[in-house]
């Protein structure tokens, strides 16, 4: 089994998360038409955790906890090295 792309939904917007070559990129779509894009390389892990963060302040609408970043973690790791 592969998994090539995960669909996030939150409160404030939807995302799409998907491995292209050696990066990790993130679509954002929020709720007020704004669109974000977010490429980090699949091997650097600093790049990696600033992703998830961003996604989880975008789709949840607030700076979360570490927990609720480590969510949103998860799900960009399953595209790393």
């Amino acid at each position: 089994m592969r998994i090539t792309r995960i669909e996030i939904e939150g409160p404030k917007g939807k995302a799409a998360v998907y491995r292209r070559q050696k990066c990790v990129r993130a679509e954002m779509r929020l709720a007020n038409g704004d669109e974000i894009n977010r490429t980090a390389k699949a091997d650097e892990e600093g790049p990696l955790e600033a992703m998830a963060s961003c996604l989880q302040v975008h789709l949840d609408g607030r700076l979360g906890t570490q927990g609720d970043i480590e969510d949103y973690r998860r799900v960009v790791q399953m595209f790393a090295d």
